[in-house]
């Protein structure tokens, strides 16, 4: 980030954009360079389906199976297939959501296969759903940082096109390059914010005001 707001924003300030550009695309070129290069290195993990369709799963069932019955017996209740498999526990956030879960008539054969897949999860599929839905909260407190911080980052550089940013007779900062500060005193007051508040997470470095 501080490469960008500094050497590439000056250079497209100075040369030009497609100079700015031209250095992003071969910078882009060498890093896709680097990272065919260290495959070999990358834990290669086989996808097993498809993550999007293992959520709709447990909603369609779930409302399938809206007037069904929660258990408090986890035996009724589908865990897989898998005997070797930990199962987690079912919660009771989003109780709703068990109902996807929850074992009726029909739903399994004689030998233990699934008769409608698209009325019956596992408890580790629906757990997968509520953690989801979880994270919403937090997901959604990103927005209002968002708004701050691309209002900042505007009115920086409106407020930076006004000053007089000459160094030299023959140097001048870019208006753009000026969240470089902005960004800089950021971390550093962070860093300065958590060690006067927690700093039994820093014993070693603990703010003494």
């Amino acid at each position: 980030m501080v490469v960008a707001f500094t050497a590439v924003v000056y250079i497209m300030d100075i040369l030009g954009w497609n100079w700015g550009y031209g250095a992003c695309t071969v910078l882009n070129v060498i890093s896709f360079i680097l990272f065919v290069i260290g495959k070999r290195c990358y834990r290669n993990v086989r996808p097993k389906g498809s993550p999007f369709v293992s959520l709709a799963h447990v909603v369609v069932s779930a409302v399938r199976k809206n007037m069904a019955r929660l258990s408090v017996d986890e035996t009724n209740y589908h865990h897989g297939n898998d005997p070797n498999a930990k199962h987690p526990q079912l919660t009771s956030r989003f109780r709703f959501i068990n109902k996807a879960a929850v074992i009726t008539e029909g739903d399994i054969h004689s030998d233990g296969s699934i008769a409608k897949p698209w009325r019956l999860c596992t408890i580790q599929e629906v757990e997968d759903l509520k953690t989801l839905l979880n994270l919403f909260p937090l997901w959604s407190t990103g927005i209002f940082l968002n708004v701050a911080t691309g209002i900042q980052a505007n009115l920086t550089i409106l407020q930076a096109l006004t000053m007089d940013r000459s160094l030299s007779r023959h140097f001048k900062i870019p208006a753009a390059s000026f969240q470089v500060f902005v960004f800089v005193s950021m971390v550093t007051n962070h860093r300065q914010i958590l060690l006067h508040f927690l700093p039994n997470h820093y014993p070693s470095t603990a703010y003494n005001p």
